[in-house]
């Protein structure tokens, strides 16, 4: 699948710069998450969490946390305060 070449596309480029192999394919899955969360407008985060490559929902949440300080909930309820409108609004 064309997304997994990106993936570890992305996550060899990112592992030359002294990045963690694991570390660059999680920060991989969390911007394709962005991505696809900013596009989608018809699935829940679970759903496109699943299809950014995490086994479930607690570990999305919590890496996502980790990785941005906030619960990814907060994070689109902050783009919405923002920008007025998010496409995918099923919180």
């Amino acid at each position: 699948d064309a997304c997994w070449k990106d993936l570890l596309l992305d996550a060899y480029r990112l592992s030359q710069n002294g990045d963690p192999l694991a570390h660059a394919i999680l920060t991989f899955a969390l911007d394709k998450f962005e991505e696809l969360q900013a596009a989608s407008g018809d699935k829940s985060m679970t759903e496109l969490a699943y299809e950014c490559g995490f086994s479930s929902q607690s570990y999305f949440s919590y890496a996502f946390k980790r990785n941005h300080g906030i619960p990814p909930r907060e994070y689109v309820k902050k783009l919405i305060c923002e920008y007025g409108e998010v496409k995918n609004s099923r919180l």
